[in-house]
């Protein structure tokens, strides 16, 4: 198994892994999810002092949101370039299989700040969507079809997309769940914060 199958993530049948294909999967993980987490945290730290009563929490939310997907997309190309050099798989299945992680990576990341904003957690926000990421990588195999669509960690995964596994999850459908997830995010998580740290108040 070659590198861009890494960024193609994980078949959930566990006879088929390797294992050191595994830990750098997971180390992928690991590494942007911790990423997130430390912007995040620079976000409550930094930005929420001098950049929140400047602009308005929309404003705020917003760039909080670009920004950490920017850094996503930024790192996840990154990764594809050097995995290129590694790689003999075909330029169009590197280039989907990471377009497919660093979509599905943005909608965690940014899940993972909404929840971290609105607890005031980070470490919170990291364990949710770590926990997430390990229970759609470990558990799939054992759920029905439905509970499969419904584990946002295999969305990222092309061997886990009906263009790979027939009985996989339709690729077609995990983007359009994705995009609504951001579109809400962009929508509503502004404001969701902002009330509830004035119900705290």
């Amino acid at each position: 198994m070659s590198y861009t199958s890494i960024l193609a993530g994980l078949s959930e049948y566990k006879e088929s892994w390797v294992a050191l294909n595994m830990l750098y999967y997971l180390l992928l993980l690991a590494v942007l999810d911790a990423v997130s987490g430390l912007y995040t945290a620079k976000m409550m730290e930094h930005y929420e002092i001098f950049v929140l009563p400047r602009r308005g929490y929309a404003r705020w939310y917003h760039r909080a949101m670009l920004e950490i997907s920017g850094i996503i997309f930024f790192l996840i190309s990154v990764i594809t370039l050097i995995s290129g050099f590694k790689s003999s798989d075909g330029f169009y299945k590197m280039i989907l299989a990471a377009a497919v992680l660093a979509l599905n990576l943005t909608v965690i990341s940014n899940i993972q700040m909404f929840i971290s904003l609105l607890s005031r957690n980070v470490m919170l926000g990291y364990l949710v969507c770590m926990l997430i990421q390990l229970v759609s990588i470990f558990c799939s195999e054992r759920m029905p079809h439905a509970g499969k669509l419904a584990l946002i960690g295999n969305w990222g995964m092309l061997v886990r997309s009906t263009l790979i596994d027939p009985d996989g999850v339709p690729i077609e459908t995990s983007i359009t769940l994705e995009v609504i997830i951001l579109i809400l995010l962009w929508l509503f998580g502004w404001y969701v914060i902002r009330l509830n740290r004035r119900i705290k108040l």
